[in-house]
């Protein structure tokens, strides 16, 4: 298991009513105000389960480096 399956494998579940938008998660981020408002539900560093309201982190991985994968994402 990589060091980062672990830490999310131990990291609690997140309550599903509890929405936050992108300015109140990570209001440093040059975002813009169009995306400021986005309402996030969740994160992901695996580009396959990026949806709607989920934000794609990518990763610098062993294999491959996770920002290949943005704007499939």
């Amino acid at each position: 298991m990589t060091a980062a399956r672990k830490i999310a494998a131990e990291m609690p579940v997140a309550d599903p009513t509890d929405r936050k938008t992108l300015a109140e998660l990570a209001p440093d981020l040059a975002a813009g105000p169009a995306a400021a408002g986005l309402v996030v539900t969740g994160i992901t560093a695996d580009s396959r389960a990026a949806a709607p309201g989920v934000v794609f982190a990518g990763l610098p991985g062993v294999k491959v480096d996770g920002a290949a994968f943005a704007a499939e994402a």
